[in-house]
C-alpha cells in the first residue's frame, strides 16, 4: 500500500514549477546579439540537424535514444524493448539475439551493479539520461575475449552542451514487486554530476517443482520423485555516484561510484519418493527448508583521457576496484522417514560467507594515421581474489554437531593479462577492421582447510578477429566478418570439494579442465533508409574443448554432476530485425532468429542435435494529447545444449501512459500475461545410467501502476557547443561519463 500512497503523493509534487521546460536539442539557434534603430529585426533562425533513430555501422547497431519522443517519459529497460536485436520478456530478463550470453557496459566500461542485478538498475534509470544504446554485434580485438555474444553499451549525456539540472522521481507497484526511484543530474561550466537511488522490494508468489529420475540401472532404485513448493520475497538499494571535469578541450576526467545491496529469503517444502521397477513405493521422506541471502555489490572507478592533435587521437587510463559479498544460510529438517538411511536425513545448517575483491587496470591508445587509418593498442591486467568460508552442522540429539569434511576455507583467485593491436582503414566505400588480442590467466584455489588440495592452472590465449564493410549507399551496407571467443573454467567448476547437501546428488568440480575456444564466421546486410528498414545476418560457428556441466550415475544410486571438457559442437543460425512506422506515430519493430546446433562428445557418447528459435513483436503507438499505447510478445525456445532440452515459452504485455504538465508527469499502468494465470516450464537432462525430468509452474501474470515526475531542465548552450569535446568517435562510444573501454 505504501508503494501506491508513494506513485500518488509525486502528483502533489508535479505543481512545483521548473526551472525552465526547454528540452535538450541538437538544434543551434543564430539571433542578433545587438538591437539597431530603425532596422527591422527578423526573428531567430533555427537550423536542426535530424539523427536517424536507428543507425547501423561496421560492428555495432545504434538506438539513438535521445531522437525517441518515448524517452521523455520511459524507463531504460522499457527502451532496451525498442533496440534492434534486443528482447525483453514478461519477467524483464534480456536477450541478445535470443540468447543471454552478453556484458551490459555503462559509457563503454564494466558496472559492478549493473552487471548483477541489471534489471533493478534499468528499471530505475530514466531514459531521459541515455543518449543511445549501442548493440556491438562483433566485439574488436580491444574487448574482453571470454564468452561474448555481444555486448549492450548504454552511454549517457556527457552533457557538455547542457546547462542546468534536471531530476527524475518516479515509483511502480505492481502485484509482485514495487520500486521508487530518484536521479538527478546537474551540469555547471565544466563540471557535470549525476546520482541515483532506487529502493525495490520482491513479493514473490509461491511456484512449485517436480523432478523425476529414472535410473538405467534399477539398484537399488528405478525411480525417484520429488514434489517442492516454494516461496521468497526479498528487497534491494540501488545507488550510484559519476561525475566528469573537463577542465580543457585536452582532458577529460571522470569518478564513479557504485553500491548495490540485495537480500532474499524463502521457505519449501517437498515430499521425495524412491520406487522399483513395478512403481511400488519402497523409500521416501518429507523436508522442510529456509534460506536467508544477502549479497553486497560497490565500485569505484576512475577514467583519464588527453587527447593530442585531434579527439580521435587519445590516450584512456582507467582503473576499477571492485568488491562483493555474498552471505548465505539454509536449514532443512526431515520428516516422515521410510526405508531411507537416516544418517543422509538428519537436519543440518549451512552457511557461506564470500567477500570478493577486483582490481582492474588498463591502458588504451587510439592514433589515426590519417583520415582513413587508425591504429589501437592497449593493455589490461585484472586480479581477482575470492574468500569462501563454508560450514554445515548437523542436528544429532539436541546437540549441533560439525561436519568438519564439509566445512571449507579457502582462498580463489584468477589474474588476467592482456595486451591488443587493431587496426581500421576505409578504402572508399569499402572499410575494413581487424585485430589480434592475447590473454593470459593465473587461476586456481588454496585451501586453509585440512583434507584439500591446493590447485592452479595457467591458460594462453591469443583472439584473433576482422570484418569488411561494403556501403551499398547512405542507408545501406555488406558486411562479413569472423571472431574467436575464448570460454576459461570458472574457478567453482575447477573446485574438486564435493557438495552433498542434497541426498540424492552430489557436486563437484574439475581441476584438469582448460579454455574452451569458438570460432564464428557471419555475413550482415543492413538497410534503414526509409520507413521500412531492418537487417539480417547469417552465421556459423565451431566450438572445441567444450566446458559443460554433465551427469551420470553412481553404483550406488546417487547422480554425480561435474564438469569436463567434452567435445565440440557446430552451429548455424540466422537473426534479423524489422523496423516499419507504418504511419506517423505507430511504429513495429521485429526481432526474429533461428539457430540449430549439433554436439559431439564422444566421452560421454553424446551424439546430439536440434533447432531453437525467437522471436519478439513491439508495436508503440503515440497518439493526440500525449497518450501512449504499447503492446508487445514473444517467444523462446533454445537449442538442446549437450544432454539438456527445454520447452518453449512466451510472454506478452500491453502499457497505456500520458504525460501531462508539458511532458513532466508520466502516469502509467501495465500488465503482462494476464490470460494465463500460470506459467510452466519443462526439461530434461539424460547421462550415461540416468535421466532428470524437471517441471516449474508458477504464477506469472502481473499489473503495475507506475507515475514518474520530471523537475528541473538541460538547456542548450550555442557557445559550449562550439567548444566542447565529443567523444562518440571513440568506438565504445563513451562519451563524458567514461570514454575509450572495453
Amino acid at each position: 500500500m505504501k508503494h501506491f500512497i508513494f506513485c500518488l503523493s509525486l502528483l502533489l509534487l508535479a505543481s512545483i514549477p521548473a526551472a525552465a521546460q526547454s528540452e535538450p536539442s541538437d538544434s543551434i539557434v543564430y539571433a542578433p546579439t545587438d538591437s539597431l534603430p530603425d532596422v527591422e529585426e527578423l526573428e531567430g533562425v533555427t537550423v536542426t540537424a535530424k539523427k536517424p533513430v536507428i543507425q547501423s555501422e561496421a560492428d555495432r547497431l545504434i538506438y539513438n535514444v535521445d531522437e525517441d519522443p518515448a524517452a521523455t517519459t520511459n524507463s531504460a529497460l522499457e527502451m532496451m524493448r525498442k533496440v534492434p536485436m534486443l528482447s525483453v520478456d514478461g519477467e524483464d530478463n534480456v536477450k541478445l539475439k535470443g540468447q543471454e550470453n552478453y556484458k551490459i557496459y555503462l559509457n563503454g566500461k564494466p558496472d559492478p551493479t549493473l552487471s548483477s542485478n541489471y534489471k533493478e538498475v534499468l528499471r530505475s534509470m530514466p531514459a531521459s539520461s541515455i543518449k543511445k544504446i549501442e548493440v556491438i554485434t562483433e566485439p574488436g580485438a580491444k574487448y574482453d575475449a571470454e564468452g561474448l555474444g555481444g555486448i549492450i553499451n548504454i552511454v549517457t549525456f556527457s552533457s557538455a552542451r547542457l546547462e542546468g539540472y534536471t531530476v527524475n522521481i518516479g515509483a511502480n507497484a505492481g502485484n509482485t514487486n514495487a520500486n521508487e526511484y530518484i536521479y538527478g543530474t546537474v551540469k555547471i561550466g565544466n563540471v557535470t554530476l549525476s546520482a541515483n537511488y532506487s529502493h525495490g522490494d520482491y513479493f514473490s508468489p509461491s511456484y512449485s517443482s517436480s523432478l523425476r529420475i529414472d535410473y538405467e540401472n534399477p539398484v537399488p532404485y528405478s525411480h525417484a520423485s520429488r514434489e517442492v513448493s516454494s516461496k521468497n520475497h526479498g528487497n534491494s538499494n540501488y545507488g550510484s555516484l559519476q561525475m566528469s571535469w573537463e577542465p580543457d578541450t585536452l582532458n577529460l576526467f571522470t569518478l564513479s561510484a557504485n553500491l548495490g545491496q540485495h537480500r532474499f529469503a524463502g521457505r519449501d517444502s517437498g515430499i521425495s519418493r524412491y520406487a522399483d521397477a513395478a512403481g511400488d513405493i519402497v523409500a521416501g521422506y518429507s523436508q522442510k527448508g529456509r534460506s536467508l541471502s544477502n549479497y553486497l555489490n560497490t565500485g569505484v572507478q576512475a577514467n583519464w583521457q588527453h587527447n593530442f592533435s585531434s579527439t580521435e587521437h587519445n590516450l584512456v587510463l582507467s582503473y576499477l576496484y571492485g568488491y562483493g559479498n555474498s552471505r548465505q544460510t539454509t536449514e532443512n529438517s526431515f520428516s516422515d522417514t521410510f526405508n531411507y538411511d537416516p544418517l543422509l536425513l538428519l537436519p543440518q545448517y549451512n552457511s557461506s560467507t564470500y567477500p570478493s575483491h577486483e582490481h582492474t587496470f588498463q591502458a588504451d591508445y587510439t592514433h589515426p594515421f590519417s583520415k582513413n587509418h587508425t591504429l589501437e593498442v592497449g593493455g589490461k591486467y585484472i586480479i581477482r581474489n575470492n574468500y569462501g568460508e563454508s560450514d554445515r552442522f548437523f542436528l544429532t540429539g539436541d546437540e549441533w554437531v560439525r561436519d568438519e569434511p564439509n566445512c571449507v576455507d579457502m582462498k580463489q583467485f584468477q589474474d588476467v593479462g592482456s595486451l591488443y593491436a587493431a587496426y581500421t582503414g576505409r578504402f572508399g566505400r569499402f572499410m575494413a577492421k581487424a585485430g589480434l588480442r592475447y590473454e593470459f590467466t593465473h587461476m586456481g584455489t588454496r585451501f586453509h582447510t585440512p583434507g584439500h588440495t591446493d590447485f592452479s592452472t595457467d591458460l594462453h590465449d591469443p583472439v584473433p578477429n576482422a570484418l569488411v564493410s561494403y556501403k551499398i549507399s547512405d542507408g545501406s551496407s555488406l558486411r562479413a566478418s569472423y571472431r574467436m571467443q575464448i570460454q576459461r573454467p570458472s574457478v567453482t567448476s575447477l573446485n574438486p570439494t564435493r557438495n552433498t547437501s542434497d541426498p540424492a546428488v552430489v557436486y563437484y568440480g574439475n581441476p584438469d579442465l582448460t579454455s574452451s575456444r569458438t570460432h564464428s564466421v557471419g555475413l550482415t546486410y543492413s538497410n534503414y533508409a526509409g520507413a521500412l528498414g531492418g537487417e539480417i545476418y547469417a552465421g556459423y560457428n565451431r566450438s572445441s574443448d567444450l566446458i559443460s556441466q554433465y551427469l551420470f550415475t553412481a553404483p550406488d544410486g546417487i547422480v554425480n554432476v561435474t564438469y569436463g571438457n567434452l567435445g565440440t559442437s557446430d552451429g548455424a543460425y540466422i537473426n534479423g530485425y524489422l523496423n516499419w512506422t507504418i504511419i506517423s506515430g505507430l511504429k513495429l519493430g521485429l526481432n526474429f532468429g533461428t539457430q540449430y546446433a549439433h554436439y559431439l562428445c564422444r566421452a560421454i557418447e553424446l551424439d546430439s542435435d536440434g533447432w531453437g528459435y525467437n522471436f519478439n513483436l513491439n508495436l508503440d503507438y503515440d497518439l493526440p494529447h500525449n497518450w501512449n499505447i504499447s503492446a508487445y510478445g514473444g517467444q523462446y525456445k533454445g537449442t538442446p545444449y549437450m544432454q539438456y532440452k527445454g520447452s518453449s515459452y512466451h510472454w506478452y504485455g500491453l502499457s497505456v501512459s500520458k504525460s501531462l504538465l508539458d511532458r513532466r508527469l508520466n502516469i502509467s499502468l501495465s500488465a503482462n500475461d494476464f490470460f494465463e494465470p500460470y506459467y510452466t516450464y519443462n526439461n530434461t537432462n539424460t547421462g550415461p545410467g540416468v535421466k532428470l525430468y524437471q517441471h516449474y509452474r508458477q504464477s506469472n501474470w502481473g499489473i503495475r501502476l507506475g507515475v514518474r515526475l520530471r523537475l528541473g531542465s538541460l538547456s542548450a548552450s550555442v557557445k559550449q557547443t562550439a567548444k566542447s569535446v565529443s567523444n562518440d568517435d571513440v568506438s565504445s562510444g563513451g562519451s563524458g561519463n567514461n570514454s575509450g573501454g572495453k
